[in-house]
């Protein structure tokens, strides 16, 4: 999976990972990346939600936001359909 710069951005934030040291791992040492972000996983056990997008194939993944899991999802396509029936509306 390939995480976007807001993604790993937002993993460093929720697990406590210094930005400067999380970016020197990646960088670096992506051994020592996973352990830590494993370890910090382990020790701090809650619930995250992951926004991902998958190619059509399903060769690979895209995560671009490491959220908290009180995030609400909210389905684009019933805020999609209110806003044009208030629009249908408004012009009345």
């Amino acid at each position: 999976m390939i995480l976007t710069e807001s993604c790993h951005s937002q993993v460093s934030d929720k697990l406590g990972i210094p930005g400067r040291y999380y970016e020197r791992l990646r960088n670096e040492a992506l051994d020592m990346l996973d352990y830590n972000v494993s370890e910090w996983l382990n020790r701090k056990p809650s619930n995250y939600f992951l926004r991902t997008f998958a190619s059509k194939d399903g060769d690979y993944g895209i995560a671009r936001a490491f959220l908290s899991d009180r995030f609400k999802v909210i389905d684009h396509l019933d805020i999609l359909l209110t806003a044009l029936e208030a629009i249908r509306q408004s012009d009345k």
